[in-house]
């Protein structure tokens, strides 16, 4: 008989899941009025950035997910090292993504297409090794539709209050105040949230 999952660890993985949600939700809804209104790129140039990534996520999600797959399993378990690393260098990322075009005096293109195109392989690091998860907290069937349903309800839950708040703590779209405030308070809840979550849970299977 498979260990119960206790409600301490329930919590830990909504955690997780919460702070899995912000990152592609802002990117997707606001990045290219950011660099566009704010940040002053061509529209065309953030189009084509946009299109190369897309490409390049065919090949990144399949790579990464090899790669952790393959990494060696310690006292902590298989997925949860590499997802506490993911989370910091996604979050260091994403920080880099927004405020290094916003405040380097040249190169804010050049800057946006490595930092953008980092975050697809960064983001699947922190994402597989989170999915990958439930699977190991137990082979209990019960547990696991419990933990999937748990999830589904985090994303609906952070997904609205996240779609809520964002467009109030920006205000005016032309202007960065709002926006720093924004990915500030995001890069906080995604790193945080995260990390407890990945130390409150178990890799038991």
């Amino acid at each position: 008989m498979s260990e119960k999952i206790t409600m301490k660890e329930k919590v830990a993985y909504a955690l997780a899941n919460l702070g899995n949600i912000p990152i592609q939700t802002i990117l997707s809804s606001y990045l290219l009025i950011f660099y566009t209104n704010v940040v002053g790129l061509d529209p065309a140039a953030c189009a084509t950035l946009f299109l190369i990534a897309r490409v390049l996520d065919g090949l990144n999600d399949p790579v990464v997910g090899f790669i952790i797959d393959h990494m060696p399993t310690g006292k902590m378990g298989h997925f949860r090292p590499t997802l506490m690393l993911g989370t910091l260098l996604c979050s260091l990322n994403f920080l880099l993504l927004w405020f290094g075009p916003l405040m380097a005096p040249t190169g804010k293109l050049a800057i946006a297409y490595v930092s953008y195109l980092l975050i697809g392989v960064m983001f699947p690091i922190m994402d597989i090794s989170l999915n990958s998860l439930l699977p190991v907290m137990t082979s209990d069937a019960e547990e696991r539709n419990a933990l999937s349903s748990l999830k589904g309800f985090v994303y609906m839950l952070g997904m609205f209050g996240l779609n809520m708040v964002a467009p109030l703590i920006i205000g005016d779209t032309t202007q960065s105040a709002g926006y720093k405030k924004l990915i500030l308070l995001v890069t906080c809840i995604v790193f945080v949230f995260s990390e407890l979550g990945a130390l409150g849970v178990k890799e038991r299977v």
